[in-house]
């Protein structure tokens, strides 16, 4: 391997203070194909160093100004100079010569008179160490570029996969936390509410208490109101439930309009306390929201036999809890249509005035045609809630200041349709449901929805539109 230098790539200083040993150096150097950089002292030969950066320099020992011993050792002070090598050429050859050459940083030494073969061989040494510590210098950077890399490849990869890790936990506790909660009212859902109940059986309480919740009117509020509406009723519902209990304590939403609260060592005094507090949390909440107040039927139980299944104790709740909606079925309906009404004001589609101005006409109309006293009270009913389609027409259409486009007009016809819907959904006013629908037909058969004309039109509408016109 030694053989395959190529002289040319190197360059060596010889530097001797006799310029006839530098004559003779240079011209064997040159015909071995190195490249010669002369110098005369130490001195010169740091700042040649310096300048050029030869890859062997040629010392020697005994000059003026700095002898080689010191040269030497400075050069190996010099930047990159402890990678340059140093052959101490010299008349000494006494082992204190020696240590002293290779104490100053060395690589060898030859003793004058030069034996030229010795200095072939030599200089293809040295210059073999320095290409293969170069070499080996490059591999060991390229190696720790690489390693470098490579860490820094694996520490992204490790941030990557952390994240993804933390990601997929996220997305698990999400998953785990949508499997047993409500998505709308963030309770614990029929699911939980199941596995509770039977892991409660499991562990044999001696009191375990059950409130059932329905909401009253959700069907109505959705149909009317909308079910954006509607599902603001709900949320409402859950924090009014949820302030009425502990942090711990089960609150859940079991179906659309059904919640319940599973209170275990519970004995039956507390849970009516418990259910006292419901509708005591439900009428202050009404004080503040009087606009859409919240009507909901309750119903407990308690497992008053032993080893009595909670499926029967729900099952109890449940009917105690019909059984209460049964008993204040009217005043429900009383509430929904006041709500109804209450809505009409908001959206100026009615007021108290308007209303009973216009149910003194019809009354006088009525009257005077002399109409049935059950027919009046319905006709009366007509005029009370006649336009209440107009509740799932947009504001945008229903406010606008302009004209009404082609579309606009169209959607705003349905409101016929959608009381219709509304109306047969309130037992109230299903009576008048068939009139809401064709409250806008003309005797000329130019209304609508369904085009109808002269008597094919009901009675009460035709009395309506006189009114309302007048």
């Amino acid at each position: 391997m030694v053989d395959k230098l190529n002289p040319e790539n190197h360059q060596i200083m010889v530097v001797d203070d006799d310029r006839g040993i530098r004559i003779m150096l240079r011209y064997f150097l040159e015909q071995e194909g190195y490249s010669v950089i002369e110098a005369s002292d130490g001195s010169q030969a740091l700042n040649y160093y310096l300048e050029y950066k030869p890859d062997v320099v040629l010392m020697d020992t005994l000059m003026p100004k700095m002898d080689g011993f010191t040269a030497c050792a400075q050069i190996q002070q010099l930047s990159g100079g402890n990678g340059t090598s140093v052959l101490m050429v010299t008349v000494l050859d006494d082992p204190e010569s020696v240590g002293m050459a290779f104490n100053a940083g060395a690589a060898d030494y030859i003793t004058k008179p030069i034996n030229w073969a010795v200095l072939r061989h030599r200089l293809k040494r040295l210059l073999h160490t320095r290409v293969t510590e170069a070499a080996l210098h490059k591999a060991h950077r390229e190696l720790e570029q690489r390693v470098e890399e490579r860490t820094a490849e694996l520490v992204r990869i490790n941030r990557a996969l952390q994240a993804e890790i933390a990601e997929r936990k996220q997305i698990e506790d999400k998953l785990r936390y949508l499997s047993l909660h409500d998505g709308l009212t963030g309770l614990y859902n029929r699911v939980y509410f199941e596995e509770e109940m039977h892991r409660l059986e499991g562990m044999r309480y001696s009191a375990v208490g059950i409130i059932v919740v329905d909401v009253d009117g959700l069907k109505f509020i959705n149909d009317t109101l909308g079910h954006k509406m509607g599902d603001s009723l709900l949320v409402r519902v859950a924090q009014v439930l949820k302030a009425c209990f502990r942090e711990g304590d089960m609150v859940a939403r079991i179906g659309g309009d059904e919640f319940t609260v599973l209170l275990p060592n519970h004995t039956k005094a507390m849970v009516e306390r418990a259910y006292r507090r419901i509708q005591e949390a439900v009428t202050q909440h009404n004080e503040m929201h009087k606009e859409l107040p919240l009507c909901l039927s309750l119903g407990f139980a308690v497992n008053h036999k032993p080893n009595m299944p909670l499926s029967d104790v729900f099952r109890e709740a449940d009917n105690n809890m019909y059984r209460e909606k049964l008993n204040q079925r009217g005043n429900i309906r009383s509430v929904m249509m006041q709500t109804l009404f209450k809505v009409l004001q908001k959206r100026n589609l009615s007021s108290v005035d308007q209303m009973d101005y216009l149910q003194g006409l019809a009354l006088k109309l009525a009257t005077a045609i002399k109409l049935p006293e059950h027919r009046l009270t319905d006709l009366l009913l007509l005029v009370q809630f006649y336009d209440i389609g107009k509740v799932g027409i947009p504001e945008g259409i229903y406010f606008k200041a302009g004209p009404l486009t082609a579309e606009e007009y169209d959607e705003m016809q349905g409101h016929c349709e959608i009381g219709y819907r509304i109306a047969q959904s309130a037992p109230e006013l299903i009576p008048i449901a068939d009139w809401i629908l064709k409250h806008h037909e003309w005797w000329n058969g130019k209304g609508y929805p369904l085009g109808l004309k002269g008597e094919e039109i009901p009675l009460e509408c035709r009395i309506l539109a006189v009114i309302d016109a007048y």
